[in-house]
This record gives C-alpha cells, structure tokens and sequence, in this order.
C-alpha cells in the first residue's frame, strides 16, 4: 500500500496481474493507468491450479488517457465487504479517454449507499464485454455501467446484475446489446434496467430482464432488432426520443409492453411484443405509435402485437396510432380502441378466437384491393407479388377478381400461383400472364378470359386440375 494508487503506470508499458492481492485503503484508484499503456488482470494456471488476483478499494481502475484495460479474469471488488470493510461509496473501472476497457472474464462489483458506478466510460472510449459478471449492490443511484460521454459500450456476452440501473447512457453516445448478453435489474422501484438519457441503444441480440422497465427513452433512439425484453412493467418507456422495432420478443408479464408517453413516435415494424396483463402498445399523450408501413402490401403475420386486454390502445385523442400491417390480438371488441389511423384504402378485419379473445388484421379495399400474397404480404397487383419472389416462389390468389392488369415471368424464374379457390377474371388487352420462365398453376379455381387471352409466353406452364381455364 502507499500513499497513492498501488499501481501507477507513468507512459506506455505494460503491466500484466495474473495473482495475488491488491488494495488501497484510502480514497484513491488501486491502480493509474496514466498514459497509452496497458493493463491486464487474467487468470494464471499453476500445474493443475488456476488462479486469480483480487483487487479491493473504494476505486480500483482508472484508465486516463488512450491506454488500454483488459479483464480475463479476477475478482475486482469496490463494496470491500468480502473482505472486512464496506464503503459508502465506490467505483470499479473509469475509462475517461480514447482507450479501451475490454472485459471477457471474472467478477467486477461495486456496493454502498450511493453514487456507485460499477464501469464507466466518461469520454469517447470504448467499453467491450464479451464474458464475466459485473454487479451492482449500492441503494441510491447505482449502475452496472454507465456511459457518460460520446463513446461506445459494446455487450455481446456476460452478465450484467444491477439492484437498480444496469446500464446507464448519458449523454450522445451507443450502448450496443448483442450475442448472449443477460442483463437484469433486480429492483421493482429503479427507473428501468437500461436508461438512455439522449443517445442511442441497439439491441440486436441477448436477454433483458427486470422488476421495473425494461429500456426507458428520456430521449434519443433505441433501435430493437433482436433479442429478447422480459420485464415486470412496461418493456420498452419511450418519452421524447424515437423508437424502432423491426424484430425480437417483447414481453411484460404485468403491464404495457410497449409504451410512449411522450412527443416522440414509436415504429414497430417487426417483432413479436406481448402483455400477459395490459395492452400490447399504448399511446399515452400526443406522441405516435406506427404499426407497419404505408406502402400497399399488407403484412398480416408480422409485427404479432398480443395484449390480455386492450391489443393496441390510443389513450390520447391528440396522439395517433398508425396501424399499416401485423395483425393484433386483444380482448373481445378491445383489440383495437381509440382512434386508430388506417390509409383509406383499408379496412380492418376482426376475427373471433376460441378464448374469447380477437384479431384484427389489415386488408386493402377498394380498386386497390389485396389481389395476391408472397410469404403472407399481401400486394395490391399480382405483378407486384411476383416481383417480390425474385427468382423462385409462390404467390396465393386472395380475391375472386375482375382484373386488367397483364403479368409477365421472365426468363430463368420458377414461379407457383395457387389460385387457393379463386376466381379471377381477365377483361384486359393482350395476354394476361406471358410466361418465359417455370409457371405451375396449382390448387383450384378458375381463369376465365373475356379479353385478349389467357396464357402466352414462351417458358413451360404446368395447371393443376382442379384449375379451370376458358
């Protein structure tokens, strides 16, 4: 011990602590890394024996300049309890440069009564973890990490076990959650288990659980791509920022699964989001929640919005929900409530399940009725459902229909129309499907030509025979 850090590493060398133990007993960092060095705290292997350094204070590592920490190992702990002496307050790691603080394996923990910060990154660093534990047990304010300036937290693996915040984010800068990444909140009164402040959040991947919220927008983005949210009360809190959610499980087993209480807008694209006990999305105030796009096709599989009572529910007549695909499951006559903004050509489709529940479903009207569907989109042409398959697929007939329109298959491509019991009737000019390619016409149904004529092209066309043609 001495009367500063334990450790000081002036300039660029290395210092590499495979054993042992290291400990300040007064109000400073265990170990300074002042300058471009790098530090590394690992496991060391001694014949059959592997074993671990512990690192105990009230701070542990502070990390200055552009230098470089790496955790392969090793318990670091700023609480002390484990060892004789509780601290009120205490930090583990400070990344407060350009440098990187890498952790792939061990226990890192902080504990005390406030102001506890576990990791934090303060400047334009980078925080990578792909393996280990990291805790935090204080009572007031504390977090497992907290990204506090415009650089970047990578989890990809690992742990993360917070009494209250697991992951905070600051200022501008990206919290990036991906692989097997399990990050939890214990605490049912801590604002959320992950909170953005004002920079943006990607979850593409890993496990989000808590008590409270799952990730809370005061502002700035969080972009869910994958993974899965499963959380107490409302899984994704959005205030004033912009959320986007193209794929992955959203859960509450007590609450709105998906919320926005603020000016700011909501856009579920994808995913499966559930509410075993409220409403699958909520509108709270004057923000928007859009379902879908508005650009003709209709999906009716995806996004999947469940909840126990209300299925979508625009709670404030100067908010809006925008419901363009997906199909959403309610309560009886709640699957929809409030004012919900479809395009005009729309109509929604309510249907009945056996569990008293209903389904409401998107479908275009009108002379822009859904005439075919590829991988359950729905497309206002026929055309424009065989486009979407590129070169092989099938497409499913969904209307009995007058129709004009002419459809061609090219070269090399393996087409499937299942006329799905159809009629469809052609009062076009020329020929209705030139086919130069593979076409199988299977199912039944009918092709009835009051036009120019039914089939030309110079590809192979094989009709099932339930399909009539005349």
């Amino acid at each position: 011990e001495t009367s500063l850090s334990t450790i000081y590493n002036k300039s660029d060398g290395n210092v590499t602590i495979s054993n042992g133990t290291l400990h300040s007993s007064i109000d400073y960092y265990v170990i300074y890394n002042e300058s471009t060095g790098m530090i590394h705290v690992q496991e060391m292997q001694i014949g059959e024996t592997t074993v671990s350094p512990r690192i105990w204070g009230k701070y542990l590592i502070y990390n200055k300049v552009g230098g470089n920490v790496k955790i392969d190992g090793g318990t670091l702990s700023a609480d002390g309890t484990d060892f004789g002496r509780a601290y009120r307050y205490g930090r583990g790691i400070v990344n407060n440069g350009t440098g990187t603080v890498e952790i792939t394996k061990g226990l890192i923990e902080s504990g005390g009564e406030e102001s506890i910060y576990t990791i934090e990154n303060v400047s334009t660093g980078e925080i990578i973890i792909t393996g280990g534990t990291i805790k935090a047990g204080g009572f007031e304010g504390d977090t497992g990490v907290r990204n506090d300036g415009t650089g970047k937290v990578t989890v990809a693996g690992g742990n993360i076990s917070c009494s209250k915040i697991a992951i905070t984010n600051v200022s501008s800068g990206i919290i990036e959650i991906s692989g097997s990444a399990n990050i939890n909140s214990s605490y049912s009164s801590a604002t959320s288990t992950i909170y953005n402040e004002a920079g943006t959040i990607n979850v593409k991947g890993g496990t989000i659980t808590g008590e409270s919220a799952g990730v809370y927008s005061k502002n700035g983005t969080i972009n869910i791509e994958n993974g899965t949210i499963s959380t107490k009360e409302k899984c994704i809190y959005n205030m004033t920022g912009t959320t986007l959610i193209t794929g992955g499980i959203v859960n509450s087993t007590n609450n709105v699964a998906v919320y926005n209480d603020g000016t700011g807008m909501i856009t579920i694209l994808g995913g499966r989001i559930y509410s075993a006990n409220s409403c699958g999305a909520q509108n709270n105030s004057t923000g928007s929640i859009v379902i879908g796009e508005d650009d003709r096709r209709v999906n009716q599989v995806l996004p999947n919005i469940v909840g126990k009572n209300y299925g979508i529910y625009n709670a404030n007549d100067n908010g809006h929900i925008y419901f363009y695909d997906g199909r959403v499951t309610g309560a009886n006559l709640y699957s929809t409530y409030g004012t919900i903004t479809i395009p005009s050509n729309y109509a929604i489709t309510k249907t009945q399940n056996e569990d008293t529940t209903e389904t409401a479903t998107l479908s275009l009207v009108g002379p822009n009725v859904s005439k075919a569907a590829t991988n359950n989109i729905y497309y206002s042409s026929i055309q424009e459902a065989l486009d979407a398959c590129g070169e092989e697929g099938e497409i499913t007939i969904i209307n009995t229909l007058t129709i004009s329109e002419n459809i061609t298959i090219g070269e090399g491509k393996n087409i499937t129309i299942n006329m799905n019991g159809k009629e469809l009737t052609y009062n076009g000019t020329g020929i209705f499907i030139t086919n130069n390619g593979t076409l199988n016409i299977t199912g039944t149904g009918r092709l009835k030509n009051e036009g120019g004529g039914i089939l030309g092209g110079t590809g192979t066309t094989t009709v099932d025979s339930g399909v009539t043609i005349d």
